[in-house]
């Protein structure tokens, strides 16, 4: 497919429910977690537009490290994630639009054995071009790629 078919691909109708994350779908997003991580977001409407994917690879020198993939899904009026990891690990949660963003809380167990811990992350669009992401006291700064989602 060429970029522009992947863009419209990526870029699908969403579901009412959807509207918060409307401006993720369709963009592969990329932020500098360390000095030697890059984290790459990659979001799209599946399904036709009844669910939210989020694919998810953090690199180092070039090599993927680890990776995830985060399904987002409707349930009566709550907008839930799922989120998947390559190290056999699981978070739930549900998403909140606050004035100043987003709001993600739910749990997240980083391996099959673990137990599952906590969390909350607060994202905010900051232009057409990025957003911030505070988990932890953490921020990083992701910046728009220049290909589509997938």
């Amino acid at each position: 497919m060429t970029g522009a078919l992947l863009a419209l691909a990526g870029a699908a109708a969403l579901a009412p429910g959807f509207a918060p994350l409307q401006a993720w779908v369709g963009i592969c997003w990329t932020g500098q977690v360390s000095p030697t991580a890059v984290d790459r977001h990659c979001f799209s409407a599946i399904l036709d537009g009844r669910h939210v994917r989020d694919e998810h690879q953090v690199s180092v020198g070039g090599r993927v490290v680890y990776a995830g993939e985060t399904l987002y899904s409707l349930e009566g009026e709550e907008l839930l994630f799922t989120y998947y990891t390559s190290l056999g690990g699981i978070g739930r949660g549900v998403v909140r639009k606050g004035s100043a963003g987003l709001t993600f809380t739910g749990t997240m167990r980083a391996n099959p054995s673990a137990s599952p811990k906590p969390f909350r992350s607060d994202w905010r669009m900051t232009s057409p071009a990025g957003y911030e992401v505070t988990t932890d006291g953490k921020t990083v700064i992701f910046r728009s790629g220049p290909e589509p989602a997938r």
